[in-house]
């Protein structure tokens, strides 16, 4: 029954109440503004979930004492704060003069103010798609969250694993082999988000530095500019949480898979100053495919300084691995991958990916008097891939032969992405919310270097060994600069406590400002977006959006002459989100529409050139759910139902988005077992399926597929164990392609055991 506790340190516990501090708090749901109140005035608060479940709460705003902006949250309700012995706070039914009651104080339990962060699967709030930490039931944006809780438990080896939890996303698979892409609405690209800064990644980070995974769908223009049309992922990487903790983590896979991961933090003595320290490293001595395994390695300091009003995060990253590449089948004379081809590597041995990466970031938060706050955020990213594999580019016969090309290219990378914003919470009336501007200034500099292409004739039924891609002379092929300059603002307003209101307008200036092949060209672009929700009850809203976006059309010219414009999408979205049991479990349900006013592809009548062909469309139903059903139950969900048409020639030949099943979902439960003499134990089964997928070319599709996982665990207080098995039944399963000459061959049945030491 315990709702949840804040504490803080006991020397600010104790004279909290006899001080003052500014405070900056916006409304939400009541027991969210009160941890967040006691968070900022550094003191202890206990309270009983029953008193404050299924109420609302205004902004708390301005300089005042812990006693009064305890009151100010408490406003309209039957509720007031009291003091205990120590210094701890805690809430009692507000008295009448008949009313003698005792106050009982609940024990304090040292635990974060984040709903969703003791481990279960439902996450509440995010900040993804409004730039400000919402309820997600009252974010009138369909967004799915994958949690920690979830990656642990699915034993979750990269963002492609997580993904598949969520509704209308996809891992889709491309001439970049093993580095895949996002499809998210039958709209695929490779940009991120990373802590909210657009990251235009060949591929995603380690799990080890990753705590929670957000899908924010719909154009993400208004966030990044330029940006995925169908949605984006944004990546919540681990930050000092000011406590003492330390764990060591070790995998180990039947298919030689071996990683170990350390997670470590600590705390100052005035609790102002957090640090962590995440390292992971992985090594394989061969793959699944037959080819040479995988290696990396992955470090990331953090150091967090926190006050009432200054919260500011240096993070540094640095990550290397090389990944083999996947063993794949081709589209066969029937459309279907031809059956039964063989895992030996169709090319060389050390046929593979590799990626060199390093980033710094900066996270401010400062807040003034009377509602105003500051907010800055700078990323500088250095990063460099090696793709080295033979590349199948023709198809022969339906006997399994292909021509391949031997591809050894190296791609390096400048990044940088700074934003500054100013807010202002504000209250008049029946009206609260907060009002935000800001600009943003996105740089991204590239060079690719390829060395001579080496030809080749294989068959996919008995393969031969190939010789090792020769990797060099290396030759210029590329060389480029693009800039996004933008300015946007945006207003979120709770009116009557019932509708929450979310608009925003963003200019982007998108600029090519040097190529091999072009001088400078430019997009500039208004998108607008506005967005509603209506609380029918604290845990129901009903929601619905428009939004505009934009894709850049940078550098694509057609074979008259002409710079084609960038392409625009519009999407109508509505829905219902739910929080039930306390918040334990959270349900979406959304239905949307999702269209663009062309499709710019490389023109295969005149070879260099570019043509606008019709653009494509997509719609669908999506429903997610997560959380903790029945005690020791713990479940998440997803359903998909989608239609969608793309345009793949300048005849305007029509097939389904490439990579978009028309049917999807997953379903994943764990229980903790519940008997005394079977306590830590607990089990866990689940079930993603997919229908048949387009590729790129009329006629050839992937095969709709199912797969089976399942999981057993112990949980002691400092250590547990788990061991899991993925593709249960052993099935054959492929994964989404773009490209009918490269259909990715997944890995079989595969047992996984986690061992983990947290000793404090």
């Amino acid at each position: 029954m315990l709702a949840g506790v804040w504490w803080g340190a006991a020397t600010a516990a104790a004279c909290a109440d006899e001080g003052v501090v500014t405070f900056h708090v916006p409304g939400g749901a009541l027991d969210a503004v009160l941890l967040e109140v006691a968070r900022q005035a550094h003191v202890v608060l206990s309270f009983d979930s029953a008193l404050t479940a299924g109420r609302w709460a205004g902004p708390v705003d301005g300089t005042m004492t812990a006693r009064d902006a305890l009151a100010c949250a408490l406003a309209g309700t039957p509720l007031e704060p009291t003091s205990v012995a120590g210094g701890t706070w805690t809430l009692q039914r507000t008295r009448t003069p008949d009313a003698g009651a005792a106050t009982i104080m609940l024990p304090p339990i040292r635990m974060r103010a984040r709903v969703g962060a003791d481990g279960g699967f439902a996450e509440t709030r995010s900040s993804a798609a409004a730039r400000l930490d919402l309820p997600l039931v009252d974010t009138p944006q369909s967004v799915g969250v994958v949690s920690h809780a979830v990656l642990t438990s699915q034993q979750a080896e990269s963002v492609a694993d997580a993904i598949a939890n969520v509704s209308g996303a996809t891992s889709v698979f491309d001439e970049n082999n093993a580095n895949y892409g996002i499809g998210i609405r039958g709209y695929t690209a490779q940009a991120l988000l990373v802590d909210g800064s657009v990251v235009e990644s060949a591929d995603y980070p380690p799990l080890a530095g990753i705590e929670r995974i957000e899908v924010v769908k719909g154009p993400a223009t208004a966030l990044v500019g330029g940006a995925p049309n169908g949605g984006i992922v944004n990546l919540v990487t681990k930050r000092p949480q000011f406590a003492r903790h330390a764990t060591l983590q070790t995998t180990l896979s039947s298919r030689g898979r071996r990683e170990s991961m350390l997670d470590m933090s600590d705390v100052s003595s005035d609790a102002q100053v957090g640090y962590r320290f995440v390292a992971s490293g992985n090594l394989n001595g061969r793959s699944y495919g037959g080819y040479d395994g995988q290696r990396g390695f992955f470090v990331a300091p953090s150091v967090r300084y926190r006050d009432a009003d200054t919260d500011v995060t240096l993070r540094l990253e640095h990550y290397r691995q090389r990944v083999p590449v996947l063993p794949y089948s081709v589209g066969g004379d029937d459309g279907n991958p031809l059956p039964q081809t063989s895992l030996e590597p169709a090319g060389a041995r050390d046929d593979h990916m590799g990626t060199d990466s390093l980033r710094a970031s900066l996270n401010a938060e400062r807040a003034f008097g009377d509602g105003w706050q500051a907010r800055v955020r700078a990323v500088w990213l250095k990063y460099e891939t090696v793709s080295h594999w033979h590349v199948p580019y023709a198809l022969l016969d339906g006997s399994g032969d292909i021509a391949l090309y031997g591809l050894h290219s190296v791609e390096r990378r400048h990044e940088s992405d700074v934003a500054a914003e100013l807010l202002r919470t504000f209250r008049a009336g029946g009206v609260s919310g907060t009002m935000l501007a800001g600009v943003e200034h996105w740089r991204l500099s590239s060079t690719a270097d390829i060395a001579p292409y080496a030809s080749a004739v294989q068959n996919l039924y008995a393969p031969h060994p190939l010789p090792s891609i020769p990797s060099g002379p290396l030759a210029r092929e590329s060389d480029s600069a693009m800039r996004q300059l933008s300015g946007y603002v945006q207003l979120q307003a709770l009116i009557a406590d019932r509708v929450t209101v979310l608009a925003s307008l963003r200019h982007t200036n998108a600029l090519l400002d040097k190529s091999l092949s072009s001088p400078l060209v430019r997009n500039s672009v208004w998108s607008p977006s506005v967005a509603a929700s209506y609380a029918i009850t604290p845990s129901v809203s009903i929601y619905a959006n428009w939004m505009r976006g934009f894709r850049p059309s940078l550098d694509t010219v057609s074979w008259d002459g002409k710079t084609l414009q960038a392409t625009r999408t519009e999407q109508i979205e509505t829905g219902i989100k739910f929080t039930l049991f306390g918040d334990a479990l959270t349900a979406t349900a959304a239905a949307y529409q999702l269209r663009d006013d062309g499709k710019i592809i490389g023109d295969p009548t005149h070879p260099g050139f570019y043509a606008r062909v019709p653009g494509e469309h997509n719609r669908g139903v999506e429903f997610d759910l997560a959380g903790k059903v029945l005690t020791g139950l713990d479940v998440i969900g997803s359903l998909t139902v989608s239609d969608s048409g793309v345009a793949v020639d300048p005849r305007g030949t029509q097939v389904r988005a490439p990579g978009t099943p028309a049917r999807a979902g997953s379903l994943w439960m764990t229980y903790a077992l519940q008997a005394p003499a079977w306590r830590g134990w607990g089990v866990g089964s689940g079930v993603f399926f997919r229908s048949q997928r387009a590729t790129g070319a009329p006629g050839y599709v992937v095969p709709g597929d199912a797969r089976v996982d399942a999981t057993v665990f112990y949980r002691a207080q400092k250590w547990a164990v788990q061991l899991g098995v993925k593709n249960v039944f052993d099935r054959k399963l492929y994964g989404a392609a773009l490209y009918p000459n490269f259909i990715p061959v997944l890995p079989g049945r595969t047992f996984l055991l986690t061992t983990t030491f947290s000793p404090g």
